[in-house]
């Protein structure tokens, strides 16, 4: 939306909301004082909405700048406001502080909470940090986001103008990927802000190089087993998961020291992949001790993985801990599930691993409890703390578990050979049984695929019954709008134009859906074009009853209703659709029209009632199939013709396209995300 159009929505209101006006007139200024620092963190939390304009100038650094046109919007520029401003790749952002006297002369930390591309910072027309390279050129832009504290003093108390001059000319690749393309800063208390930076510092560095050190040792030593005996695959599989797992610990801390907020999407993209390779090798780990021959669940997460990791790939999303629990969360319970079935039925080393593994998963469940606030860290047991010690406990159990299963190998061969002899013919069997039934997969698997096909030229078959181009009649817009529930629909609308300028709108509704409802749409179509020119409403809808009734097609009928229009007058006719809505814009009001009557198909000689009325320049019809009224909520409640009639009070003075838009929004808020029950049609006319 344009700022103009803000702009003069915005004096409109004034104008006939004087005491609106009144309390808008005042200088924008956010009030600050040490009363908003007492928080842990010794933060005075600066709003992301701030005032915009496009383009560059330097005038726009000044704090005498009158910027009361100025667009407001939030300095992130997420997915939710970018569409809706004009944003070229480089801007300017301002906000007034009104700084209390007790904040003046503390010194304070400017914190970059994010940046994603480039800015240069000003007080009070003073530039005080250039952080990256603006630049209207993006060739010569260099994005750069800060992790050093940087000193700001108030030296006055009263109002203060913070100017950020900023450009982001992959604003709309961040967007795309989810992220947010703008800033995001914070003052803190400077000795607070410096202490926190340097222990987080020095505490991610330790951890990145511990941490990426124990996994790196742990697979150079299996692998080294491996390639002493390579028939033992287990090393091979526990070392894979090692490095992949080394390799995201390691990405993992790096995002706590890139400057660079395209190479943060980077590294997170290959967190997504190395999270995925680690599940897969360590799933194929796990099956590897306790399974002689690999579960086709495993090609399953497989799949999954490689779903997953090449949709976030495409869209990266910021939140990791969530896409982590949706890759991660079916491995777990695959986990979990085969090792309480090793240890019912008390497999080598399974209950060594499973010990592992609950350990391991109680020092993530305690991490997730006080990261999201629900407990208290305990004095003796921080979140590192933690980490560790599940980390370790996982990958000593892990590490035994496959020790103790390589010195049981040749016992177990043994054992094997023995029991391959005396099954070889069960198994045999066994295998001609699975070749047999995937063989009737396959044919069954054939025979769908040819079903969907033919249902697909059905559906493509019942869309082309549809017109491709309406007739342009002079003084009378026609916006159409259907969805089906189904591939093949019984919904069906249609407009003729005739010899003598009138016009003739048909919408109907077969029973049902699929390919018998698309046949009735079909025959429904070719009696309308050819009856139409020359019968009026009744007489049109009694041929087409007539000829669908001698199909003899069980239990199918078309729901139909005409429109007649010539000139203003119109001429309506119904046989057991919903009434249309005519809204009058003189009176600003809608009236329903309701013509009843029986189904095409069904009793021929039903006397149909025909409705007359006029229309002027400014009024709607709305024509529409059951499915609309019938709409279900998650509550099981239908959407009903009320709110249709206040839908079109409210937007009915727009064009025909935008009266389809509102009904159309209407009907996605009311559904959500619930499948559709039955088809969705709507012709809306507008006299101009």
């Amino acid at each position: 939306m344009s700022k103009y159009l803000v702009l003069l929505l915005f004096g409109i209101q004034f104008t006939l909301n004087p005491a609106l006006l009144h309390a808008f007139q005042w200088d924008d200024a956010y009030p600050v004082s040490s009363r908003d620092m007492d928080n842990p963190y010794r933060t005075l939390y600066i709003p992301n909405d701030w005032k915009y304009q496009a383009g560059d100038s330097a005038l726009f650094s000044s704090p005498h700048l009158d910027d009361w046109d100025w667009m407001p919007v939030s300095t992130l520029l997420g997915a939710n406001q970018f569409p809706f401003i004009e944003w070229t790749g480089i801007g300017w952002f301002r906000i007034t502080l009104d700084v209390d006297s007790s904040l003046v002369g503390i010194p304070f930390a400017l914190d970059v909470v994010m940046q994603s591309g480039a800015s240069e910072i000003y007080m009070d027309g003073v530039l005080l940090y250039q952080f990256g390279q603006v630049s209207a050129d993006p060739a010569l832009e260099m994005p750069y986001q800060e992790r050093k504290p940087r000193s700001l003093v108030f030296r006055q108390p009263g109002k203060h103008v913070i100017a950020v001059r900023y450009s982001n000319h992959n604003a709309t690749y961040f967007v795309d990927s989810g992220y947010n393309a703008g800033f995001q800063y914070q003052l803190v208390e400077m000795n607070h802000q410096v202490s926190y930076v340097m222990n987080l510092t020095r505490q991610a560095t330790m951890n990145q190089y511990f941490f990426t050190g124990i996994l790196l040792v742990f697979t150079l030593i299996h692998f080294l087993l491996f390639l002493f005996y390579s028939k033992h695959t287990q090393n091979l599989y526990f070392a894979l998961f090692t490095a992949c797992f080394g390799i995201l610990t390691f990405l993992n801390y790096q995002t706590n020291f890139s400057t660079s907020g395209l190479d943060i999407i980077g590294i997170i993209r290959l967190q997504y992949v190395f999270i995925a390779l680690t599940i897969t090798f360590f799933i194929r780990f796990s099956y590897s001790l306790f399974y002689n021959r690999l579960p086709k669940a495993f090609w399953a997460f497989v799949v999954l993985f490689i779903a997953t990791g090449a949709y976030i790939w495409r869209f990266p999303l910021v939140n990791m801990s969530v896409v982590s629990l949706i890759i991660m969360g079916p491995a777990i319970v695959e986990i979990m599930r085969m090792l309480i079935i090793a240890v019912y039925r008390k497999r080598d080393g399974a209950y060594i691993f499973t010990a592992g593994m609950v350990v391991f998963l109680l020092g993530q469940i305690y991490q997730a409890l006080v990261n999201l606030s629900i407990i208290r860290p305990y004095d003796m047991l921080s979140i590192e703390s933690a980490s560790v010690i599940s980390i370790v406990a996982l990958l000593l159990t892990m590490s035994v578990s496959l020790s103790r299963n390589f010195a049981e190998t040749n016992r177990r061969l043994e054992f094997k050979l023995n029991e391959v002899k005396q099954l070889n013919e069960k198994t045999l069997e066994q295998e001609r049984v699975q070749k047999e039934k995937e063989l009737e997969k396959r044919l069954l698997e054939a025979d769908n695929q040819r079903k969907t096909l033919e249902l697909e030229e059905a559906r493509t078959l019942q869309l082309s019954m549809l017109p491709k181009n309406l007739p342009h009649v002079r003084g009378i817009e026609i916006e159409p709008f259907i969805q089906t529930a189904t591939e093949v629909g019984g919904d069906y609308y249609d407009v003729l134009k005739m010899d003598d300028e009138s016009l003739t709108v048909v919408i109907g509704d077969a029973t049902g859906h699929g390919v018998k409802a698309g046949m009735v749409v079909a025959t429904a179509k070719s009696y309308f074009h050819t009856f139409a020119p020359s019968s009026d409403n009744i007489e049109l809808i009694r041929k087409m009853s007539n000829g669908i009734k001698n199909m003899h097609l069980h239990m199918l009928y078309m729901s139909l209703a005409v429109l007649k229009i010539r000139g203003r007058q119109v001429s309506y006719v119904g046989a057991g659709m919903p009434p249309i809505l005519v809204f009058r814009a003189a009176s600003d009001s809608v009236e329903v029209q309701i013509s009843k009557g029986m189904p095409l198909g069904s009793v021929v000689s039903f006397p149909y009632q025909e409705i007359s009325f006029s229309v002027e320049p400014g009024d709607v019809i709305i024509m529409m199939s059951d499915g609309l009224t019938e709409a279900y909520n998650r509550d099981r409640d239908m959407l009903g013709l009320e709110k249709l009639k206040q839908c079109l009070l409210t937007h009915g003075t727009g064009s025909a396209k935008s009266i389809s838009e509102s009904f159309e929004q209407l009907i996605a808020d009311w559904s959500s995300s619930i499948p559709a029950q039955d088809d969705i049609t709507l012709l809306t006319l507008k006299f101009t």
